[in-house]
């Protein structure tokens, strides 16, 4: 191939390349187009010092855009909304702070928003009506207090008491003298806790029920035809 063709060869590529560069859609990048400038929060305020889970509050933004003017800046070609964030419910009112060709800036009120608890952002979008990309706004609300599900942890079982037995005996009324013999009276007390009711000292001690004594008897005991249960059987 001579150098001729080569240079024709190289001419005809490089004019297809600018023929399909010219064919290509350019697509906005940006986060808003130049006539609209970027809208950016430059402070807030909260109705409440501390915010816990379900509390209720507002929250004021302040935004301010340098590239629109207050007096070409109209509210209602905005929608201004709030997205999924830390905070449900509430309303979204706007109001201009500044004025004439000042610089834009804008008062963003969040009213009666209910904290859930969970992590501590507030984010919401600015978009042109008729085809504007939507900015969003997100702010850091230090006030939110994170709520901390604390771990339930299982009671120890208290240590069984042990049964408490104290022993007294009276003393005589005078010294005994040597070889004189006197009658002590000893009485066992046990924890009451532990007795549901007191015994009367007329009851006789003994292993069980056989030693009981029958003061009195009312009628015939009537014997069913089926074997009794003991009550702790029943």
């Amino acid at each position: 191939m001579s150098a001729v063709n080569v240079k024709r060869a190289a001419a005809l590529i490089l004019a297809a390349v600018f023929l399909f560069a010219l064919s290509v859609p350019v697509f906005a990048e940006g986060p808003a187009p130049d006539d609209e400038g970027t809208f950016f929060a430059v402070g807030y305020s909260v109705s409440k010092s501390r915010l816990t889970r379900g509390t209720t509050a507002d929250v004021t933004v302040t935004v301010k855009n340098v590239s629109l003017s207050a007096d070409s800046f109209r509210a209602e070609d905005y929608d201004f909304s709030k997205l999924l964030d830390s905070f449900s419910g509430g309303s979204v009112s706007v109001s201009k702070e500044s004025s004439g060709s000042a610089p834009l800036e804008l008062r963003v009120k969040l009213s009666k928003l209910r904290y859930s608890g969970s992590g501590q952002s507030l984010r919401f979008q600015i978009t042109k009506k008729g085809g504007g990309l939507p900015q969003v706004i997100e702010l850091t609300i230090p006030e939110a207090a994170i709520y901390e599900e604390k771990p339930r942890t299982e009671r120890e079982p208290m240590p069984e008491a042990e049964p408490i037995v104290l022993i007294s005996i009276s003393e005589p009324k005078e010294p005994l003298q040597p070889g004189q013999e006197a009658e002590l009276e000893a009485a066992l007390h046990k924890d009451l806790l532990q007795i549901p009711q007191i015994i009367d000292p007329s009851v006789p001690l003994g292993p069980d029920d056989s030693c009981n004594v029958e003061v009195e008897r009312f009628g015939e005991a009537k014997v069913p035809d089926f074997p009794i249960p003991y009550h702790t059987e029943i």
